[in-house]
């Protein structure tokens, strides 16, 4: 996310334009993490450390290992963003 923040960082200061602020919103990458933001939203409920375990070995099967496989490392799991930088 370095780079789009860097980009429209740079356009507001030689523009002064707030509206250019408008294109880093975090809407874009949202939709593409809703599968992440579930995902952290029952790890922050899991208390007990039997939990935690029994969730390890889950990830341990070849079911668990692909869906972490997908999720974490797979086709956008790191969702690139381009922010097109104002001219003018």
């Amino acid at each position: 996310m370095a780079e789009p923040a860097a980009t429209v960082t740079a356009d507001y200061l030689r523009t002064g334009d707030a509206s250019v602020l408008r294109h880093y919103d975090g809407a874009a990458l949202r939709a593409r993490f809703r599968l992440r933001l579930l995902l952290r939203r029952g790890l922050s409920g899991v208390r007990k450390p039997s939990t935690v375990e029994a969730g390890f070995a889950l990830l341990r099967t070849p079911l668990g290992r692909a869906a972490a496989a997908r999720l974490l490392f797979g086709d956008g799991s790191f969702p690139d963003t381009r922010v097109e930088p104002v001219t003018g």
